[in-house]
């Protein structure tokens, strides 16, 4: 059975879903969770920025949301489930365009910080913020190679 399921529900920009899956599967290599089972979902800005004011009542788009299926009480069967990563496709094209990178590297960054967000980091202080961005430097360096 595949562990990583890429969902692509936008059709507005072209993406390379086997270079998100790769880079994927070797953030969970990296944080030892190469068991369990992990679903992206690449939408667009409107489909994001409902999602984030239903669970975050935050009424604008955004770069990436992650849904752990860890945190809190677990349905009998979910042991082996992560979780769930959404992506704002349009939102990583207008940050490339502003940082000078390309999407696919936006792209990246973006799953996996959300990964990490499924694995238990946080960046909500300062302190978690450094170590997720330590920790995202690795794995895309890493991923690069």
């Amino acid at each position: 059975m595949d562990r990583i399921s890429i969902v692509n529900s936008q059709r507005k920009i072209k993406l390379n879903a086997a270079a998100l899956k790769k880079t994927a599967a070797k953030t969970l290599s990296f944080l030892k969770e190469k068991t369990k089972i992990l679903s992206v979902y690449i939408v667009d800005d409107a489909e994001i920025r409902s999602l984030n004011y239903k669970y975050r009542l935050i009424d604008r788009p955004t770069d990436v949301l992650a849904f752990s299926m860890s945190e809190g009480s677990s349905l009998k069967g979910s042991e082996g489930i992560l979780g769930d990563v959404v992506v704002s496709v349009e939102t990583a094209l207008r940050q490339a365009k502003l940082l000078g990178r390309s999407l696919n590297e936006e792209m990246n960054l973006y799953l996996v910080h959300g990964i990490l967000h499924l694995a238990g980091y946080d960046d909500a202080c300062a302190r978690g913020r450094k170590e997720m961005e330590r920790l995202q430097e690795k794995i895309l360096c890493a991923s690069a190679a």
